[in-house]
């Protein structure tokens, strides 16, 4: 397979011109656990192009303090176990989020530029990545790496095809091991690729034992610093200072962002193998993409490169596997690659092509709710189905993680249970192009060049003449953002395969979260305030819905705040995210009903905790678990940590005792076929006129699937 230099049509959605920004799951915009409303370091994982006031910060497990450092990491069982955790300084470590193979999650974002509009050319690619490879479970170590032996994996852990599938991914750059990080340092990156390679594994461990986050590996930027950017995409006037890619028209400069490839983040589809696996393509014109872009994502479609020939699974050395500097800059030539004695092999997904969908309107230079679509007068959305566990593990080659939570304080609630598990971020990309020239045909034959009497089609700031009274107007054109991308990724979560046992193992399974963040609209801009998501939700008899969230102890927004105002307006301690979910009349009201209250939700549903569905959850209970944010697991629980422990196991009428995590959640079944509709709020986020965290379910008897309005 050859690709030539002139870029091939079908690889060239261009970039944008404006911010994007992922609210449910949370985008962390580079942000991890800042006091402050702008972030620290927007080169941390990730080149979001945004503003350095957006973003959420990572979920924290402790009911006061935020994480620490060197021990940031929580094992499975800290993270869903029912043990209390009202004693301050517990629990110090992050949390992630834990969904179901299988379930749907309401995707929600805002940008900034508008889609759909006949200002400019835009798409939205949603994407995730997973671990390849097997991560370290504590804070600090390392984990397979670089140099791991895959004939050290228990073929009962993975077995001959799947030690086959990380020789094959490593040797394109594709061993993933996510980390969230400690701090918001940039990882160290290795050089160019020379022989040796030993900074590749000396930095694997230099970045483990420093507790900085990662995203793509080591090696994949030693590939992306030496192999052959691709000098048939159009520059216009732009000067690039190196010729690998790690240098394009939005970094010209080649700037290090986390151990991002600047050329696969700035272009899709791309031609090399990448680390992300496509969900969703948005996109005005949807036969375009059905025809000529969908077909060419990495999910049905290998990508090629010259890589090191003749590689087993047993090779771990670097040197052994890596491809040769003799040969890896062939990455774009088939021939030039077999002639220097590299192999050009391919590789892909087992996946399904990603969805087209068409995009619909929205206001340029606004980051509002929009209209005409799916969810009309809410956030920009796509319902992603998370692909079963099955697929993770085998079509999209994601590392079987296999976990245990162990007996909790009261065997009644809650004992010990096994749970196999993948990990994943999830990525937003928001493409935009003038159409000042064709995006898709443009090349670098029309890049400017003096010397041969090439104007560019665009350039930087201009003068035109348009007419004989009006000369020598100045435009305001940059030309390195004509093109340009923005992207935003969550932090870490988990998705777990159901639990054999589960009533709801076969139903459809809607996740139920908070987004935003404390503080005003002006204070915590461009990020939102609090709101569940979905808010408006239509269900069925037999379907579920999955409530859970997480929260941080650290959004303080305070100084410095960028171009922004700084503050946590909000109930409760300074800096702490917290939400529950009670039950009320009508929306428009303030009052939640009393528990006592003759007919509610919990008479329509039937309730389970999520990794241990044998145990009843009664309707009580139920009420209990949603409205203390997972503080009491049941009546019993409570009372028995109330006789033992007194004042401390009592709930805080803000919920400042409450963990920053939702736990495990709970998920409740609708059990009944009556046409009713249910209104909940948060009691701590709900200030009348300016926040309102609310929630309205309709039970249905027609013929849809869940969804917000």
């Amino acid at each position: 397979m050859l690709y030539s230099f002139l870029i091939l049509s079908t690889c060239l959605l261009f970039r944008i011109k404006g911010d994007c920004y992922l609210h449910f799951p949370r985008g962390s915009n580079d942000r991890l656990n800042e006091d402050s409303a702008a972030r620290d370091n927007d080169q941390r994982l990730f080149n979001s192009q945004n503003n350095n006031r957006g973003g959420y910060n990572v979920g924290d497990l402790d009911p006061v303090d935020g994480f620490t450092e060197s021990t940031w990491m929580a094992t499975f069982d800290e993270m869903y176990n029912w043990d209390f955790l009202y004693t301050a300084g517990q629990r110090k470590k992050q949390y992630e989020s834990l969904f179901f193979a299988g379930s749907n999650i309401s995707v929600t974002w805002t940008n900034q530029h508008g889609t759909g509009t006949q200002k400019a050319n835009t798409q939205i690619i949603l994407q995730f990545i997973c671990d390849t490879v097997e991560r370290a479970s504590d804070a600090g170590s390392d984990g397979f790496g670089p140099t791991g032996s895959i004939t050290g994996i228990s073929t009962t852990t993975c077995d001959s095809t799947c030690q086959r599938n990380i020789a094959n991914m490593r040797k394109h750059g594709l061993r993933v091991e996510l980390y969230n990080g400690g701090n918001t340092d940039t990882p160290d990156a290795p050089s160019a690729i020379d022989g040796s390679d030993t900074d590749i594994s000396s930095d694997y461990s230099t970045n483990n034992a420093n507790f900085f986050g990662r995203r793509e590996s080591e090696e994949y930027y030693a590939l992306c610093t030496t192999r052959k950017r691709n000098k048939g995409l159009f520059h216009a006037d732009q000067s690039l200072n190196g010729d690998t890619q790690i240098y394009t028209r939005q970094n010209p400069a080649g700037t290090q962002h986390g151990l991002e490839c600047q050329e696969e983040r700035d272009y899709y589809p791309w031609w090399n193998p990448s680390p992300f696996h496509d969900i969703a393509i948005i996109t005005p014109d949807l036969s375009y993409c059905k025809s000529n872009i969908a077909p060419e994502s990495q999910n049905v479609k290998s990508k090629y490169e010259c890589v090191r020939p003749n590689v087993t699974t047993s090779d771990s050395a670097i040197d052994s596997w890596i491809a040769s500097p003799t040969y890896v800059k062939y990455n774009l030539n088939q021939t030039e690659c077999e002639a220097n004695g590299g192999a050009w092999q391919g590789f892909s997904w087992n996946a399904q092509e990603p969805e087209c969908v068409e995009s619909y309107w929205t206001l340029v230079n606004y980051l509002g709710n929009i209209d005409n679509s799916l969810r009309g007068g809410q956030q920009a959305s796509y319902d992603w189905t998370i692909p079963t566990y099955d697929e993770l593990v085998n079509d999209h080659y994601c590392w079987n993680y296999s976990y245990v939570v162990s007996d909790s304080t009261d065997s009644s609630q809650d004992s010990s249970v096994e749970a196999a598990c993948v990990r994943m971020m999830f990525r937003i990309r928001y493409n935009e192009s003038t159409m000042d020239y064709d995006p898709y045909k443009t090349n670098s034959t029309m890049d400017y060049n003096e010397n041969a009497g090439i104007i560019s089609p665009i350039e930087e700031n201009p003068t035109v003449d348009v007419g004989v009274l009006a000369q020598g107007l100045r435009l305001a054109i940059n030309t390195a953002q004509t093109g340009r991308t923005f992207q935003d990724t969550s932090h870490t979560f988990l998705v777990c395969n159901r639990p054999p046992s589960a009533a709801w193992v076969n139903s459809f399974v809607l996740n139920v979260g908070v987004r935003g963040k404390r503080g005003n609209i002006v204070q915590v801009f461009p990020a939102v305030e609090y709101d569940f998501e979905p808010k408006h939700i239509y269900v069925e008899q037999g379907q579920c819905l999955h409530f859970q969230w997480e929260g941080s102890n650290t959004h303080n927004n305070g100084n410095p705040g960028g171009d922004g105002q700084t503050g946590d307006a909000g109930e409760g301690r300074d800096g702490s995210d917290r939400s529950n979910i009670v039950e009320m009349f009508e929306l428009s009201e303030s009052y939640p009903l009393t528990y006592d209250h003759n007919e509610n939700f919990f008479d329509y549903v039937t309730c389970y905790h999520p990794l241990n569905p044998s145990v009843t959850v009664s309707s009580n209970d139920a009420k209990l678990v949603l409205g203390s944010a997972g503080f009491y697991k049941s009546v019993l629980y409570a009372n028995t940590q109330l006789e033992a422990d007194g004042a401390d196991a009592v709930l805080d009428v803000l919920l400042n005792n409450v963990s920053g995590a939702f736990r495990q959640g709970l998920i409740c079944c609708i059990n009944s076929n009556t046409e009713v509709e249910f209104a909940f709020l948060s009691t701590r986020n709900n200030n009348f006129t300016n926040r309102s965290q609310k929630l309205k379910i309709i039970i249905t008897t027609a013929s849809t699937e869940p969804l917000s309005q």
